[in-house]
């Protein structure tokens, strides 16, 4: 085989590497951003469940508000689920 031959052989090898590794770049870079989103996501979730937490203890100080894990409410609401006690 010739060298000049070889040598594109070789260049255009090396060009679909470098694009195949662009492509993995952006979505490696599209799931970092989608992660830091989830992230903030949950982040205000937890804010606004400690915060409704908060305001139904603070709302109903006769009553506590217990989470019971693995119990069911009477309406079906499934485990997990926040039940008002006397």
């Amino acid at each position: 085989m010739p060298p000049q031959r070889r040598l594109s052989q070789l260049e255009s090898g090396l060009e679909q590497k470098r694009s195949a590794k662009e492509a993995f770049d952006r979505v490696i870079n599209q799931t970092e951003q989608s992660l830091a989103k989830i992230v903030e996501s949950s982040s205000m979730l937890l804010t606004v469940a400690k915060r409704s937490a908060a305001e139904c203890t603070a709302l109903s100080p006769p009553l506590a508000c217990t989470h019971r894990p693995g119990t069911a409410q009477p309406g079906g609401a499934g485990p997990a689920a926040l039940t008002m006690m006397a």
